[in-house]
């Protein structure tokens, strides 16, 4: 795949093809692979096309697409696009994926749960991953047991897409399977979330089967017209407005965006546990005002920020050793 070569300003190169979709139009890109690969060389030589791609793609976006107004403002959606096209060559240059994949699902899985006063951490959900020794005594048992539950729900939701309200009663009942009587089990009392000031005005119990399908409803049927990245973290915004279940909302919630993302060539988020109060106080605001900039940008900046700190640096310690075979 990669031993093809071309000399470019009298230096060699492995150099393959890479297409991109922009609307209904295949764009081609050959991209180009220095022997001693980094993602220093990488960028040298492939920043522009990649750039290209990113504008062409983000123009096509803003003509054709309903965006929220926050991504109208300067270049974002051009910025989110450049990560995305960056992420797709980067990544599938990668032969073992699965590493990368199974470390960002835990720090995930971590992170997910520490925002909801978990006490698991980095070093038992590995050694759970592994089959390994808990060292942690203060890790509760039920916090070991919820994020075994929570990995088969993401390998669950991983093969699937949610299309209806079962599907998300399936995935909350693999979560709490064992745990709680509630598991899978849409809530028949009021339910919120938020600073006791200002708690989110979630869906009174007999609405949320309605209120939960038309949510998937228009999270399907939008997908030509509204952008992408801001359509997802939407469904979120609307998912955690019907506020279906007693507890693990969150959760699952965050689990669902983040498959999402995935399946739609994003590299996906990680809120950290330091973002609990934004990430709520700011999604009580999308749900109870109807303004959705705080949100959209806290989902914004931690794409950026989870790209730069945790994806690329996986992925570079994969590089050196494509070309080398």
């Amino acid at each position: 795949m990669f031993k093809q070569k071309r000399i470019v300003n009298g230096n060699e190169y492995f150099y393959l093809d890479h297409s991109f979709r922009i609307g209904k139009t295949v764009k081609k890109m050959s991209i180009y692979l220095h022997q001693d690969l980094t993602l220093s060389s990488f960028d040298q030589i492939n920043q522009k096309q990649i750039s290209k791609i990113a504008r062409l793609r983000a123009q096509y976006i803003k003509e054709n697409q309903e965006i929220s107004p926050f991504f109208r403002m300067g270049n974002q959606i051009e910025k989110i696009e450049y990560i995305k096209a960056k992420f797709q060559v980067i990544y599938n240059l990668v032969e073992d994926k699965e590493s990368i994949d199974n470390k960002f699902i835990r720090t995930f899985l971590v992170d997910n749960m520490v925002m909801e006063h978990s006490t698991i951490d980095y070093e038992t959900a590995e050694a759970i991953d592994t089959n390994g020794k808990i060292k942690n005594k203060n890790v509760i048992e039920q916090d070991i047991s919820l994020y075994k539950n929570i990995k088969e729900a993401y390998n669950m939701l991983n093969k699937k897409w949610v299309r209806n309200p079962k599907n998300i009663k399936d995935l909350h009942k693999i979560i709490y399977k064992d745990l709680f009587v509630f598991a899978g089990k849409f809530r028949t009392t009021y339910a919120s979330f938020g600073p006791l000031s200002n708690r989110a005005k979630t869906s009174k119990p007999e609405n949320i089967l309605t209120d939960m399908k038309k949510s998937i409803s228009t999270y399907h049927s939008s997908k030509k017209e509204v952008y992408e990245f801001d359509r997802i973290i939407r469904f979120h915004i609307d998912y955690q407005g019907v506020h279906g279940f007693k507890d693990g909302n969150s959760r699952l919630g965050r689990l669902i965006m983040m498959d999402q993302l995935l399946k739609a060539g994003y590299p996906a988020i990680l809120f950290k546990p330091t973002q609990s109060k934004s990430y709520r106080t700011s999604l009580v605001k999308a749900i109870n005002d109807k303004n959705y900039t705080a949100f959209l940008k806290l989902s914004y900046n931690s794409y950026k920020k989870t790209f730069i700190e945790f994806w690329l640096p996986e992925i570079e310690k994969n590089l050196s050793k494509i070309l080398k075979k």
